[in-house]
């Protein structure tokens, strides 16, 4: 689970996904905008229910990727906001897969310093 100093608060989630820059890959799409007046990156998971019909398949997709982002928290710019969206096909990828996408996800938005 990511530290509270780390989540995206909900009423932030649409001002990010309107006003963020959009990268995409086969599994996950991700959605960044700097915040001058944040201390610390917040990050965001959505994994909708057209992905995946089961909450207990949608849960287990959101936990990982959190995990592979908690991991990553001390590597990532300071101030930004981040949203991770996940795509058709991530419930079949791995652990291994996911956190390949998300580490070339970062580094091709330079959120990672």
């Amino acid at each position: 689970m990511l530290p509270k100093e780390n989540r995206l608060p909900a009423h932030k989630i649409k001002q990010v996904l309107d006003l963020g820059r959009w990268l995409k890959s086969q599994p996950l799409s991700l959605v960044a905008l700097e915040d001058k007046k944040a201390r610390e990156t917040k990050i965001a998971v959505i994994v909708p229910t057209k992905i995946e019909k089961r909450a207990i398949a949608r849960n287990r997709l959101r936990r990982q990727i959190r995990e592979i982002l908690r991991k990553k928290t001390f590597h990532l710019k300071k101030g930004k906001e981040i949203i991770v969206m996940v795509n058709p096909g991530a419930v079949k990828k791995s652990s291994k897969k996911l956190e390949e996408a998300i580490e070339e996800l970062l580094k091709k938005g330079g959120l990672i310093g």
